[in-house]
């Protein structure tokens, strides 16, 4: 029987200057609790004829929802900071290079890369104890590479 591997060591990481040096990922300082991948979904079509007795779907190309996880929130920090991290990449409304790779991962296995955009900062500030903290939501686009396998590639 397989058993579930926690995901302690699980990183998120940004190109930190898309432009400059393009594939060139830094890991996002202290994420904080889960991590959710982006869903890969395939549109339905039902394609029913009228005479048949039972239904008939045609699905559509693979699409993909955001993806979002959480980080202790430093403000000075640069991958989370306005010069150069995710607030600096969400406000000048950057497309750049992420990857994400579980408890075990290396390059091309158990990896995840692909572009997007920030498209969501949800900071919480605690009044009284507590660790700042930031919800943050990114709006893939283009291809992107699974495990080593490219999707959304034109051949």
């Amino acid at each position: 029987m397989t058993q579930a591997v926690a995901g302690h060591g699980a990183t998120i990481a940004m190109e930190q200057d898309p432009t400059g040096s393009p594939g060139v990922f830094t890991v996002i300082a202290e994420l904080n609790g889960d991590i959710t991948p982006p869903a890969l979904t395939r549109p339905e079509t039902e394609v029913t004829p009228h005479q048949d007795t039972i239904d008939s779907w045609v699905l559509g190309g693979l699409t993909r929802g955001p993806f979002s996880f959480s980080v202790n929130y430093i403000f000075n920090t640069a991958t989370h900071d306005h010069s150069t991290g995710l607030h600096y990449a969400m406000i000048n409304n950057e497309t750049r290079g992420f990857r994400f790779r579980g408890p075990a991962g290396s390059a091309d296995t158990d990896e995840w890369i692909m572009s997007g955009q920030v498209q969501n900062i949800e900071q919480v500030n605690p009044v009284r104890e507590g660790a700042r903290s930031a919800a943050i939501t990114v709006r893939l686009s283009g291809a992107m590479k699974v495990d080593g396998t490219a999707f959304g590639v034109s051949s």
